[in-house]
């Protein structure tokens, strides 16, 4: 599964995390800035990727319909983008272990904070 950063993460970091975690992409890669979550959440499904996100509204669209997509719901507050990479790199063990759990009883979200 890949990683899907929101609007609301900066698009540098697809470039700063490539090496860290292959296929990782910004919505503005497929032109959905500003698209109503709903359609990136089904997005997301479809083309097998795991959100990355700061908003709230995703953890609700997984609780109502769901996963995938899995969600990695940021709880770190404001964040300069070094500091979001560097938190991306020292969780990415977490993050693997929770984007490649496909048992029927997994998580559908992971808070990171």
């Amino acid at each position: 599964m890949k990683l899907l950063l929101d609007e609301n993460i900066s698009y540098k970091l697809v470039i700063r995390l490539q090496d860290f975690f292959p296929g990782i992409k910004h919505i503005s890669d497929f032109q959905l800035n500003s698209i109503d979550d709903k359609v990136i959440f089904q997005f997301a499904k479809e083309n097998g990727f795991a959100i990355v996100t700061f908003d709230e509204d995703y953890f609700t669209l997984s609780v109502l319909n769901s996963f995938p997509p899995k969600i990695i719901w940021l709880r770190t507050g404001n964040l300069s983008t070094s500091e979001l990479e560097e938190i991306m790199k020292v969780k990415k063990p977490i993050i693997d272990k929770f984007v490649e759990d496909i048992e029927p009883d997994a998580y559908g979200c992971l808070e990171i904070d």
